[in-house]
């Protein structure tokens, strides 16, 4: 049988993890003299992971150099699982480690067990308000302070095992990489999807800065300082992402998984319904001359835009912040009055009157603040008496644009003529209408507002304009990439050459995140922000994890740049994640006395609720790990206590990936332990038959015997269960649930079935090489000790033949031969 191109590639490094003499000096074994210990003990674990660790490093960092250097690798099915890169706020917790030990299992099972080309890299989200405030209040430059926490969490990383490629790190603060976060702005706004307006903007008066919409809660505080939110009337680079709603949502009826049906469902839920459009009115001083802000109007009647009036604005519009006195005046007598501003009609282009109401409101949830009135489409409606106010004001009307039956009459124009006012056809070609004349005309949901990108901070991607006297915002030329943080504030306009002051402001850190996973393609091209024939061979991600946190805001963002880059040719397809696993948060135990003051855990009797060194009561709840709730756990300090492994499988154990997981240590450990112990035994009684007695009795496996039968029933759920886990659902849990069962069943196994059972044998091995992706070392010691017994007997040879290969590791068997023997019995 011919051996596939992975293994051979694998096989290249085999001294690495099993065949040479220093790896055989495990627990398990003394030189070629296999002596098993009969107590599976912490400090053994330990010593397994001592012996097993350097080598499974090494092996990974071959074979994935092996990956990228080698052509041949063309030919092997792509697997791309990218987990959600950290902020490097210095330290890990355990949320990471849990989001990680997913994606480093899938890795594993999909690299070593399937034989698939896995791209499984890491980087840094490294800009960010949180970086500039710490550097800071310690008084140093935020780049410094943000690379010794890169290289404190990156010793991390390194310290858990993870197989990540480590070659093609890079953080958003490299110049090398936001060189191409400008270049994606600057193609954004040539594509006439950035522009600039004045807007009230959620203000954060602790961290100085301008906030999404998003990112202030339901009680108007900041998600990130929880300091109450004020309006300020600034102007912004805003993307008009609502230009891309409906492709938005068209992509979301394509995702497959069921993880991602319900994040699908928080988005849909998020956008809102598409029900109207939103259309942007030029003003005009009654001099006749632009103003530097214009009036942004949702309206869900796009046809009746010919017939408009005027506009009404409400209280939240920053145009009345232009007009202190009137406004005044008008809230004291709770009076309509006309604004000195025209507004622009972008269909008749006429000039129409702007009035400021008091009273004028909108729903909690939708983000309007301005309408247009139009009265022959407004008759009987009770938020605007439009004739009565028309009249009152002085208004002119427009000439009329229906027939008395409802239908456009013939002379009006944009393909309305004949069509009932309140039909599809009419709102359809209104849309058209307005997309022709660049003033809007996307169908849109009242619900969301375009993307605003400005930040009032240094730490983060430099926006690329120059202010121009004579040419106004002029994108940097793209030759003169990147703009860096640290650029002269002044120079010359592309346009005209004269001196020209660069933008101050950066852009949100959902920029920067909103494209990373194609960089990671081809980290190190100085030329394209991604080959497109990488693109077209790696793309879409396979698997995206992260926090259910992210499931909205970065997704939505990431998506859109993903969809925009399809547009201009540079993604292969629109939709960037095949499948997103979302996790939960692992929440710490929250002690707290009745004065409000946390305690630490360790100081709490939680038999009793007492609070040990006071002998105060505590409230004990579950909470997100926090270091002001002191309910914090460091993942260095439990990963040197239990082992890399019995770690992984306590976070994978007893919870599903997306529910929170609760770090009750004591609950956790016990089960996964007390399991490792009796896989632990297995492989030592194993031994205790003896090689030389190992012979082989098919007639033993008797299908007619009950316990046979309960046995190749078992066999067949666990494995089923375990490539359900790997392959689509990630329910670790359920698989580990399974492989427990199957591990009690081979327990209970007669010292007969032990010595003469093929079926009994299989199944143990089969359980050893279905763990591997879970705890590679620990099952690698197993294995190691299987190999011992199984690959010296000439009956289990043969019975293994074509099936396990006891002459190399467990993560280095050959999936047409080991994957395949385990999907027969699935």
């Amino acid at each position: 049988m011919r051996t596939p191109a992975f293994c051979r590639d694998c096989l290249q490094f085999r001294h690495l993890l099993f065949n040479s003499r220093q790896s055989r000096r495990c627990l398990l074994s003394l030189g070629d003299k296999y002596l098993p210990q009969s107590e599976l003990t912490q400090k053994t674990r330990l010593s397994i992971e001592s012996a097993w660790s350097d080598r499974l490093a090494a092996l990974d960092a071959a074979v994935v150099a092996r990956q990228n250097s080698n052509d041949s690798s063309d030919n092997k099915e792509k697997f791309y699982i990218l987990c959600m890169f950290p902020y490097p706020s210095g330290r890990l917790h355990m949320g990471h480690l849990r989001v990680y030990t997913l994606g480093d299992v899938v890795t594993r099972y999909q690299r070593f067990i399937v034989g698939r080309q896995v791209l499984h890299p890491m980087g840094w989200d490294a800009f960010g308000l949180p970086a500039e405030n710490a550097a800071r209040d310690r008084g140093l430059p935020a780049e410094a302070w943000t690379r010794d926490n890169i290289d404190a969490m990156r010793q991390q990383l390194k310290d858990m095992r993870l197989a990540f490629d480590w070659s093609r790190e890079f953080a958003t603060c490299d110049p090398e990489y936001y060189r191409w976060t400008q270049w994606l702005f600057i193609q954004l706004h040539k594509s006439g999807l950035c522009y600039r307006r004045k807007a009230y903007v959620n203000w954060d008066p602790v961290d100085k800065t301008v906030l999404a919409d998003e990112q202030v809660d339901a009680d108007g505080r900041s998600w990130r300082s929880g300091a109450l939110v004020e309006q300020r009337p600034l102007t912004q680079w805003f993307v008009r992402v609502s230009a891309y709603y409906e492709s938005l949502l068209a992509g979301l009826n394509t995702v497959r998984s069921d993880q991602w049906r319900e994040v699908a469902k928080m988005q849909r839920g998020w956008l809102g319904k598409l029900d109207g459009t939103w259309v942007q009115f030029v003003l005009l001083g009654l001099d006749g001359k632009p103003l530097d802000e214009d009036l942004q109007v949702f309206t869900r009647q796009p046809a009746s835009l010919r017939a408009v009036s005027h506009l009404e604005v409400s209280q939240s519009s920053c145009l009345i912040a232009r007009f202190p006195e009137l406004v005044s005046d008008a809230n004291s007598t709770s009076s309509d009055i006309l604004l000195p501003v025209r507004a622009v009609n972008p269909v008749t282009m006429a000039t129409v009157s702007v009035v400021y109401r008091p009273s004028l409101t909108f729903p909690l949830e939708e983000a309007t603040e301005c309408r247009a009135v139009a009265p022959e489409f407004d008759v009987g409606a009770a938020a605007s008496p439009a004739d009565n106010m028309v009249d009152r004001l002085g208004i002119s009307r427009p000439s009329p644009t229906l027939t008395s039956a409802g239908l456009f009459r013939a002379d009006v124009g944009g393909g309305l003529a004949g069509l009932p006012a309140d039909s599809v056809e009419a709102f359809d070609s209104a849309l058209v209408e307005l997309r022709r004349l660049g003033a809007g005309g996307h169908r849109c949901s009242a619900l969301r507002r375009d993307w605003l990108v400005s930040r009032q901070r240094r730490w983060g991607t430099p926006i690329p304009v120059l202010h121009c006297g004579q040419c106004g915002p002029v994108t940097v030329p793209q030759e003169d990439l990147p703009v860096r943080l640290d650029a002269e504030p002044i120079a010359p306009c592309p346009k005209c050459g004269q001196p020209a002051e660069r933008d101050r402001e950066t852009l949100d850190t959902f920029v920067d995140s909103s494209w990373y996973y194609l960089r990671f393609l081809d980290a190190r091209n100085d030329k394209k922000l991604c080959d497109a024939d990488k693109a077209k061979k790696m793309m879409p991600v396979d698997l995206y994890i992260g926090g259910m946190e992210h499931a909205v805001r970065h997704l939505y963002y990431a998506r859109f740049i993903s969809h925009f880059l399809h547009r201009i040719g540079v993604t292969p397809q629109p939709e960037p994640f095949d499948q997103f696993l979302p996790v939960g948060l692992v929440l710490g135990r929250t002690c707290q006395l009745a004065d409000g003051r946390y305690v630490p855990p360790d100081e709490v009797d939680f038999d009793k609720s007492i609070h040990l060194p006071s002998g105060r009561a505590v409230t004990v709840t579950q909470d997100k790990m926090s270091k002001s709730k002191l309910n914090g756990v460091e993942p260095g300090d439990v990963l040197r206590r239990l082992s890399i492994d019995t770690t992984r499988l306590c976070l994978l154990a007893s919870t599903a990936p997306q529910s929170d997981r609760v770090w009750d240590e004591a609950g956790i450990l016990s089960g996964v332990v007390n399991w490792q112990k009796r896989l632990w035994r297995l492989v030592t009684d194993l031994h205790a038959v003896g090689a030389e007695q190992q012979r082989l009795d098919p007639t033993v496996d008797n299908p007619d015997n009950a316990d046979v039968a309960r046995l190749v029933s078992d066999r067949r759920k666990t494995v089923a269960a375990a490539l359900r886990a790997y392959e689509s659902t990630y329910a670790f849990s359920v698989a580990i649930a399974r492989m427990q069962s199957l591990t009690s069943l081979l327990l209970s196994a007669s010292p007969e079935q032990r010595r003469a059972s093929p079926l009994w044998l299989e199944s143990m091995c089969l359980l050893v090489y279905l763990l591997s992706p879970m705890a590679p070392m620990f099952s690698s010691e197993l294995w190691l000790g299987l190999s011992a017994q199984l690959g010296s007997s000439a009956d289990t040879k043969k019975l293994f033949d074509g099936k396990f290969r006891f002459d190399r590791g467990v993560v280095e068997q050959l999936p047409d031969e080991a994957l395949a023997f385990a999907r027969l019995n699935n």
